[in-house]
Protein backbone atom coordinates (compact mmCIF):
# COMPACT_ATOMS: atom_id res chain seq x y z
CA UNK A 1 0.00 0.00 0.00
CA UNK A 2 1.26 3.35 -1.03
CA UNK A 3 -0.75 6.75 0.32
CA UNK A 4 0.14 10.39 -0.19
CA UNK A 5 0.15 12.60 2.28
CA UNK A 6 -1.26 16.44 2.96
CA UNK A 7 2.28 17.04 1.84
CA UNK A 8 2.34 14.85 -1.22
CA UNK A 9 4.50 12.67 0.06
CA UNK A 10 4.24 9.00 -0.29
CA UNK A 11 3.32 6.78 3.01
CA UNK A 12 4.58 3.47 2.94
CA UNK A 13 5.97 0.36 5.58
CA UNK A 14 8.64 -2.28 4.99
CA UNK A 15 8.54 -4.91 7.53
CA UNK A 16 8.40 -2.91 10.97
CA UNK A 17 8.80 0.47 10.02
CA UNK A 18 6.67 3.13 8.46
CA UNK A 19 8.20 5.24 5.33
CA UNK A 20 7.66 8.66 4.34
CA UNK A 21 9.03 9.79 0.88
CA UNK A 22 9.00 13.24 -0.69
CA UNK A 23 9.85 12.76 -4.18
CA UNK A 24 11.09 16.56 -4.89
CA UNK A 25 13.58 16.35 -2.05
CA UNK A 26 13.85 12.42 -2.58
CA UNK A 27 14.79 11.67 1.10
CA UNK A 28 12.88 9.42 3.38
CA UNK A 29 12.24 9.61 7.13
CA UNK A 30 11.38 6.83 9.48
CA UNK A 31 8.65 5.73 11.73
CA UNK A 32 10.02 3.57 14.45
CA UNK A 33 7.14 2.96 16.79
CA UNK A 34 6.46 -0.38 16.46
CA UNK A 35 8.54 -3.38 17.78
CA UNK A 36 7.04 -6.20 14.62
CA UNK A 37 6.35 -5.95 11.18
CA UNK A 38 3.62 -3.84 10.27
CA UNK A 39 0.80 -5.69 8.20
CA UNK A 40 -1.65 -2.66 7.69
CA UNK A 41 -2.18 0.93 7.23
CA UNK A 42 -4.29 3.80 7.12
CA UNK A 43 -3.96 7.74 6.28
CA UNK A 44 -6.51 9.77 8.26
CA UNK A 45 -8.95 12.25 6.83
CA UNK A 46 -6.85 15.10 7.45
CA UNK A 47 -3.69 13.21 5.45
CA UNK A 48 -1.35 13.74 8.32
CA UNK A 49 -2.02 10.62 10.56
CA UNK A 50 -1.37 7.45 10.12
CA UNK A 51 -2.42 4.26 11.42
CA UNK A 52 -0.35 1.22 11.53
CA UNK A 53 -1.11 -2.27 12.77
CA UNK A 54 1.35 -4.97 13.77
CA UNK A 55 1.54 -8.64 13.65
CA UNK A 56 2.59 -10.84 17.01
CA UNK A 57 1.79 -12.56 20.15
CA UNK A 58 0.33 -8.75 21.79
CA UNK A 59 -0.36 -6.73 18.77
CA UNK A 60 -1.39 -3.00 18.28
CA UNK A 61 -1.98 0.08 16.91
CA UNK A 62 0.37 2.99 16.15
CA UNK A 63 -0.79 6.65 15.45
CA UNK A 64 1.85 9.24 13.99
CA UNK A 65 2.09 12.16 12.60
CA UNK A 66 3.49 11.96 8.69
CA UNK A 67 4.95 15.36 9.27
CA UNK A 68 6.98 15.18 12.64
CA UNK A 69 7.07 11.25 12.74
CA UNK A 70 6.22 11.38 16.45
CA UNK A 71 3.59 8.79 17.91
CA UNK A 72 -0.23 10.35 18.67
CA UNK A 73 -1.87 7.15 20.14
CA UNK A 74 -0.76 3.14 20.61
CA UNK A 75 -3.66 1.25 21.36
CA UNK A 76 -3.72 -2.15 22.25
CA UNK A 77 -5.56 -4.90 23.30
CA UNK A 78 -8.60 -6.98 21.56
CA UNK A 79 -6.40 -8.56 19.32
CA UNK A 80 -4.49 -11.91 19.33
CA UNK A 81 -2.07 -12.46 16.56
CA UNK A 82 -1.97 -9.11 14.30
CA UNK A 83 -3.86 -6.40 13.13
CA UNK A 84 -4.85 -6.92 9.50
CA UNK A 85 -6.81 -4.04 8.68
CA UNK A 86 -7.40 -0.61 9.70
CA UNK A 87 -9.54 2.61 8.68
CA UNK A 88 -10.48 5.71 10.03
CA UNK A 89 -14.36 7.17 10.02
CA UNK A 90 -15.03 9.62 7.32
CA UNK A 91 -14.70 12.13 9.96
CA UNK A 92 -11.42 10.43 11.64
CA UNK A 93 -12.64 10.46 15.29
CA UNK A 94 -12.91 6.65 15.19
CA UNK A 95 -10.37 3.98 14.02
CA UNK A 96 -11.76 0.71 13.00
CA UNK A 97 -9.24 -2.36 12.88
CA UNK A 98 -9.28 -5.93 12.47
CA UNK A 99 -7.32 -8.79 14.09
CA UNK A 100 -6.07 -11.69 12.53
CA UNK A 101 -7.46 -13.79 14.61
CA UNK A 102 -10.09 -16.91 13.57
CA UNK A 103 -12.62 -14.74 14.30
CA UNK A 104 -11.66 -11.70 12.63
CA UNK A 105 -12.06 -9.38 16.00
CA UNK A 106 -13.15 -6.11 14.93
CA UNK A 107 -12.45 -3.05 17.32
CA UNK A 108 -13.76 0.31 16.92
CA UNK A 109 -11.35 2.85 19.25
CA UNK A 110 -11.46 6.56 20.19
CA UNK A 111 -7.83 7.12 19.46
Amino acid sequence: FVFKNGMAAKVYFVAGVGIVYTSQQRSQRFYLGHNDDIISLSLHPNRRHVATGQVGKDPFVCVWDSVTMETVSILQGGHESGITCLGFSSDGEKLVSVGLDNQHTLVVSNW
